[in-house]
């Protein structure tokens, strides 16, 4: 028994020592990273030792240690990468029926945390925190459940005659390029939220191609010129946009119209576009609350089907096979993408599109010659409806004379 009290003894005073290390730790590295003083302008990374030490601390002191310079973060959920599967989507659901507000918080940019974030319906913002003075502190995870969050039904894709027009000089291709189109989207809007740690979540997790969240980049080429992309992710049936560019005029839409197509050709039933704004609501997606999304989430998380496009595809052929699928009703069932034609020169385009004109002109054709054969059925015969002249064998079979025909 003397034996067992020194040995709780030790490890208590372990556990002391410990705890009190990694709380000297904190507070070194609270003292550090203030002494680092940076403008909002100048955001470059604290110093070396400010980062070590950082990395010491554990999921709980770095929460600590960042709510001591934000306080304002304590109002809104904290989201852990600790947090088995279970506890993140209770987590989830009592944020979906309580919480009036759309962001949580989180220190951790572990991939694996964030792909289950991503299968849970947030989208992954980064943020830079301040201190009170405008120092600069950490980049956190700020994950977004929207309110109200805009969806399309792939069947209501509203594709006009003038993206169709336009198509035919761009090149469409698939999972080519994603840091190109992520420094694309740096460029047009910013660092914004795709800070270094994001991007190499988001890095890690595409590099994973057989895993249930997989990242994507679309890309839209003009002569070897990346002119418009898109980020997103893909989970069973549902396809997410997180955040694009555009280049050229009509660019950004030709590269949502062929996407949305191609989800469409490869057996996706949803579109998560995120935010509401107008140019989706053209397209054809609606806003919808947050408790509608989830449970559209979860109908679509069981649709078994993959998103892949084989080499480059003009994006007037990927749209041109949306004219097919109307024309087959409109059942959206699922075809593999290699069915989509390989790209061709400018005079094999416009011999295609002239043998599909004709194809075209001789469909109409034959619609009206059967709806003039209808209508020549439908109007009295003259000829059919006179009675024919006797024969002389059918007169002899009368006895009395026979009827003179009219």
């Amino acid at each position: 028994r003397e034996r067992e009290r020194v040995r709780e003894f030790e490890l208590e005073r372990e556990r002391v020592s410990e705890r009190e290390e990694r709380e000297r730790a904190a507070t070194q590295a609270h003292r550090i990273m203030a002494s680092c003083r940076k403008s909002r302008r100048d955001m470059v990374p604290s110093s070396v030792e400010a980062q070590a030490l950082w990395e010491r601390l554990d999921e709980d002191q770095r929460a600590s240690l960042v709510l001591q310079i934000n306080p304002w973060l304590g109002r809104r959920p904290l989201l852990c990468a600790s947090d088995s599967a279970e506890e993140l989507a209770r987590k989830t659901e009592h944020i979906a029926h309580h919480y009036t507000d759309d962001f949580c918080w989180s220190t951790s940019f572990d991939p694996d945390f964030v792909a289950r974030l991503l299968s849970l319906g947030f989208l992954t913002i980064t943020t830079r925190c301040y201190d009170l003075d405008g120092s600069m502190s950490r980049i956190i995870l700020l994950p977004k459940l929207h309110q109200n969050r805009c969806l399309m039904q792939l069947d209501d894709l509203r594709i006009s005659r003038k993206t169709r027009k336009r198509a035919k000089h761009f090149v469409f291709t698939l999972d080519t390029s994603l840091q190109q189109v992520i420094d694309k989207c740096i460029k047009q809007h910013g660092e914004n939220w795709l800070y270094p740690p994001m991007v190499e979540a988001l890095t890690a997790l595409f590099k994973r191609r057989g895993a249930a969240v997989r990242i994507h980049s679309v890309e839209l080429w003009n002569n070897d010129t990346l002119v418009a992309g898109e980020i997103g992710y893909s989970m069973g049936g549902c396809y997410t946009s997180m955040t694009g560019f555009s280049e050229m005029d009509c660019s950004g839409t030709v590269q949502l119209c062929a996407l949305g197509v191609l989800l469409r050709r490869c057996g996706f039933t949803l579109w998560d576009l995120g935010m509401a704004m107008e140019y989706k609501i053209v397209l054809g997606a609606k806003a919808v609350p947050r408790l509608e999304f989830l449970a559209a989430l979860d109908a679509a998380r069981g649709v078994s089907c993959e998103l892949t496009l084989p080499g480059k595809t003009c994006a007037s052929d990927v749209l041109g096979t949306a004219v097919q699928h109307d024309a087959d009703g409109g059942s959206p069932t699922a075809q593999p993408a290699a069915t989509l034609p390989d790209p061709t020169s400018k005079r094999q385009q416009k011999r295609r599109l002239k043998a599909e004109a004709k194809a075209r002109a001789k469909a109409r054709a034959a619609a009206a010659a059967e709806s003039g054969d209808t209508q020549a059925n439908a109007a009295p015969d003259t000829q059919a409806t006179a009675p024919a002249e006797p024969s002389a064998q059918d007169v002899t079979a009368h006895t009395g004379t026979p009827d003179q025909p009219s």
